[in-house]
């Protein structure tokens, strides 16, 4: 297991996962950060924050949170397998984060739900 420091309103480590040649990487709550490519390299699956759809509404909030179309931007950058949406702002319509993440990544994305289950054979 890697760890990595991102920014976050409180202390926060990304996580990468490694086990029989699959990749599992994980950003928690962050904003944006370089080290989330390198957090994602080739990961089988990438669960990132995507708090906002494309823009984050304050500017004071900006370093701290996330939006699907960046962590879209990193799952491309990181060649990444399948990207799954996090922690997305409550009243988010379903298709929107998605869509913004598919601006820049053309993977398989889904949004993580209460019961998602992913195996990686």
């Amino acid at each position: 297991m890697d760890t990595s420091s991102l920014p976050h309103f409180v202390p926060n480590a990304g996580m990468r996962l490694a086990a029989d040649d699959k990749i599992i990487s994980h950003t928690g709550d962050t904003g944006p950060s370089p080290d989330i490519v390198e957090l994602a390299r080739e990961a089988d699956v990438f669960l990132a924050e995507a708090t906002f759809p494309e823009h984050v509404l304050t500017a004071k909030d900006a370093p701290f949170l996330s939006t699907a179309r960046q962590v879209g931007e990193y799952a491309a950058g990181a060649g990444v397998g399948e990207l799954v949406l996090t922690h997305l702002r409550p009243g988010t319509e379903a298709a929107d984060a998605p869509r913004s993440a598919r601006a820049a990544f053309t993977g398989e994305i889904e949004v993580a739900v209460p019961g998602l289950e992913r195996g990686l054979a």
